[in-house]
């Protein structure tokens, strides 16, 4: 299901070409920029050529912690963020993560609750749902 009724999300990974196109997503809502802006495990969402969202990720031992999500204010609860951690859960399976982590007083620990993730030694977590069998302890 698109986010926006006739539009695509469409999710990838940011690069350093895209950090102009990241600055206006934060500097047009008046947002912090994240630090780093672009990573080895950064995605980006598009809606029409306009960047719409950004995660940060990093490795955590055998999990994947989100160090940053953020979705352009005027586009949030369209589903945006829901496609861009699909997008991230895909690729976390693929790299063979089995848990998604998140700081308890993330900004985003509501969005976080209702994707599934729970409260666990402190920190929001989520069970990889793209995680191939073979991993699975």
């Amino acid at each position: 299901m698109s986010p926006l009724k006739g539009q695509y999300l469409f999710v990838r990974p940011a690069g350093e070409g895209d950090e102009a196109s990241l600055r206006a997503l934060y500097e047009a809502d008046g947002a912090s920029l994240p630090e780093p802006l672009i990573a080895p495990l950064a995605l980006l969402g598009k809606l029409a050529g306009t960047v719409v969202g950004h995660i940060v990720a990093a490795p955590d031992s055998s999990d994947l912690r989100i160090t940053h999500f953020y979705v352009a204010r005027e586009l949030r609860r369209k589903r945006i963020g829901r496609g861009m951690l699909d997008r991230l859960d895909e690729l976390a399976g693929r790299m063979q993560y089995t848990l998604m982590i998140a700081d308890l007083d993330s900004a985003c620990g509501g969005f976080l609750a209702k994707e599934g993730f729970s409260e666990s030694a402190g920190r929001l977590e989520r069970m990889v749902r793209g995680v191939p069998d073979e991993v699975v302890p």
